[in-house]
């Protein structure tokens, strides 16, 4: 009964997620300029909630898909971490900081085993600090 309980505990729970996104302000379109099409140096990235599904959509120009965010947490400093469900490529938490206008950038991304792509706001394979995006649309 005593595993039953903690595997109920740490599920994660969709409506919560949603419900974490929209308080943080973070449900609708993001990219770097909102003036520009979709691109690989431009992508939009969509957070929307249907039912009780929260859901990450990605536009990168002639790519789009679209996963479940498992799980959102507004940690004590104000960052918020998302863990998303990119199905056979794993799960990925993003840890984004927003500024004093709004923009949000990513601090951090690593995967379920702690590999990062992104650690203190820099792009490790790039060695380029992750761009700020604005608010394109609700």
């Amino acid at each position: 009964m005593a595993a039953l309980t903690l595997a109920l505990s740490t599920a994660p729970c969709f409506a919560d997620a949603g419900r974490v996104l929209d308080d943080w302000n973070l449900i609708g379109t993001w990219a770097p300029d909102c003036s520009k099409p979709a691109s690989p140096g431009n992508a939009l990235a969509t957070y929307a909630q249907r039912g009780d599904r929260a859901f990450l959509e990605r536009d990168i120009g002639r790519h789009q898909d679209q996963f479940p965010i498992i799980d959102a947490t507004t940690r004590p400093d104000g960052t918020l971490a998302i863990v998303i469900d990119f199905g056979r490529a794993g799960k990925r938490t993003n840890v984004f900081v927003k500024d004093s206008e709004d923009r949000i950038r990513a601090i951090t991304n690593h995967d379920s085993k702690g590999r990062h792509s992104v650690r203190n706001g820099v792009v490790l394979a790039l060695k380029r600090p992750t761009p700020w995006q604005q608010r394109c649309a609700p």
